[in-house]
């Protein structure tokens, strides 16, 4: 052992006679690396002893000389009515050298499981450095200083269309070779009105997104079974900026026999 450090005992007694109001000890003698006595510390001192068995528990600290510990158990002298003592469950250990029960809370410098499986807490600062969330709710976020390295939006120009639009906005980013671990996120959100189908009472109308820079196709959406009037739709794609690149063109495309009406796109740079 080392100085100052906190150690954990943990102890269970009864007797089979008549029971005492106290007498138990749970004592520790300390002794220096040459085996010199330090001094005695009690993890439980002069407790009951009850008729059923009965754990309990404490901490001390080590004296900063001390190297080594003697475990004592006795029923002092003094007690005069518990004449059998019936020890089990002696526990001594480091308190913070791994998981450490005590009342159904656990105290450790680390934790390692495999599984926490139907875990519900209530947790306050926590440190996380690698996650997947499957449902997360946030009631107050704050993002990192340089979480979010670029950022750009536009919109396609609204009025009446047959056939295709485009607009085109340009997202500044950090070269990926030197900034690694960066994902850009494109969203697109368009609302049509007068949407008049080709050939009847429904028709297609599409979304696109396409990375200019590299001629990659970020997805399509497209609407298959809109009827004559309104509609939205939505989406989003990702990818990472080639090595050497700090400026991206990002493409998006309406196609429709209708109105385009209020509608976004936005580029967004994260490291991941």
């Amino acid at each position: 052992m080392t100085g100052n450090e906190e150690l954990y005992g943990e102890s269970a007694n009864m007797t089979n006679g008549a029971t005492a109001a106290n007498g138990f000890y749970y004592r520790l003698n300390f002794y220096t690396a040459a085996m010199v006595f330090v001094s005695s510390i009690d993890i439980l001192a002069n407790i009951s002893i009850p008729a059923s068995m009965l754990t309990r528990s404490g901490t001390v600290t080590v004296p900063s000389t001390a190297r080594f510990a003697l475990v004592q158990i006795f029923n002092h002298s003094s007690n005069t009515t518990a004449s059998n003592l019936i020890i089990d469950r002696l526990v001594l250990r480091r308190k913070k050298a791994g998981s450490l029960i005590v009342d159904g809370s656990i105290t450790a410098d680390k934790l390692n499981v495999n599984d926490l499986s139907a875990i519900s807490a209530t947790l306050g600062s926590v440190n996380i450095s690698s996650a997947i969330i499957g449902s997360l709710q946030v009631g107050t976020s704050n993002i990192q200083a340089g979480a979010v390295t670029g950022f750009a939006a536009g919109a396609i120009a609204t009025g009446a269309l047959d056939g295709s639009r485009t607009v085109d906005i340009v997202l500044t980013h950090p070269d990926s070779a030197v900034t690694p671990g960066m994902l850009v996120k494109v969203e697109i959100y368009c609302y049509i009105s007068a949407f008049n189908a080709s050939g009847g009472a429904s028709g297609t109308w599409v979304l696109g997104l396409t990375n200019v820079t590299s001629g990659a196709n970020l997805g399509v959406v497209q609407q298959t079974t809109l009827a004559s009037g309104t509609g939205t739709l939505s989406f989003f794609g990702y990818f990472t900026p080639a090595a050497g690149v700090t400026s991206t063109t990002i493409r998006a495309t309406v196609t429709l026999r209708g109105t385009v009406n209020a509608n976004a796109v936005f580029a967004t740079c994260f490291k991941k």
